[in-house]
């Protein structure tokens, strides 16, 4: 049995709905009309509906967004979202004095100590001082992470090549970090991994291909402390832009470009 068909008004109530629900959301994304009391649903770390009654009280009160943020205990990007949809001004950003970054770093050590005592991002000191040319050299007790670790496996190279210069002395914004013999040489350094034969050690080698004519690869122990092997590849033999991997206990070309380690070495 063939149903009737639906009447004509039944028919074209669905694009009038569909029309009604594109325009309610149009005007909850452009917050057209909304009132500053409206409650909206946001991002709240307790998952419950937020109250942005006060918030243009309390955005002048605190003067920024993550601070507002950390009162209202949601995140600073609800918080951004919400300052647009009630038509609410953001505070302008106030310029930064950069006239004693220089002597800023020398008393605080690192880019990351001067960008938490200012209160902005590490990447907006170190591109002030990548403009301005400040030569800086953070202390290994100031500097953490794999910043320090790279910088005590350079040490550590100029005493397997002992004729090299150092060229991250004052800075670390040198392409390459030694000068051997008239050739510029990158230092990696790694950690043993766990696997078959003794396991491989990974040296990622990123965008430095191209910027240094040899690679001293470091091969430290699981634990990072002991020096294992050392190898000194020339730029032409890395095929692989990216991680490269060395067995330890199978066969591999680069195996002929192992160094001996002078005894007595410090280790890391």
């Amino acid at each position: 049995m063939v149903s009737a068909p639906a009447s004509t008004s039944q028919t074209n109530a669905y694009p009038t709905v569909a029309c009604w629900l594109a325009q309610s959301v149009r005007t909850w994304r452009d917050g057209v009309g909304m009132p500053e009391t409206t409650t909206f649903r946001s991002s709240s770390v307790t998952g419950h509906p937020i109250d942005w009654s006060n918030l243009r009280e309390d955005y002048e009160r605190l003067g920024s967004g993550h601070a507002v943020a950390e009162a209202y205990n949601c995140t600073y990007t609800a918080v951004m979202k919400a300052l647009k949809r009630m038509g609410i001004p953001r505070h302008p950003r106030f310029p930064y004095r950069w006239d004693d970054l220089e002597a800023e770093i020398a008393r605080l050590g690192s880019v990351k100590a001067v960008a938490k005592a200012r209160g902005c991002a590490s990447s907006s000191v170190d591109s002030q001082v990548r403009k301005r040319g400040i030569r800086y050299m953070p202390s290994l007790e100031k500097t953490g992470g794999s910043c320090a670790a790279g910088r005590r496996a350079e040490l550590l190279a100029l005493q397997i090549l002992p004729d090299a210069l150092d060229l991250n002395v004052r800075t670390f914004h040198a392409r390459s970090d030694l000068m051997w013999r008239g050739c510029l040489v990158d230092v990696k350094s790694a950690k043993l991994c766990p696997g078959r034969a003794g396991g491989c050690w990974q040296f990622q080698l990123n965008d430095k291909r191209d910027h240094s004519h040899l690679f001293l690869c470091l091969g430290f122990d699981a634990s990072g402390r002991s020096l294992l092997a050392a190898y000194l590849i020339p730029g032409w033999a890395v095929l692989v832009k990216g991680t490269m991997r060395i067995p330890m206990g199978r066969w591999s070309h680069f195996h002929r470009y192992a160094l001996p380690i002078p005894e007595g070495i410090e280790h890391a």
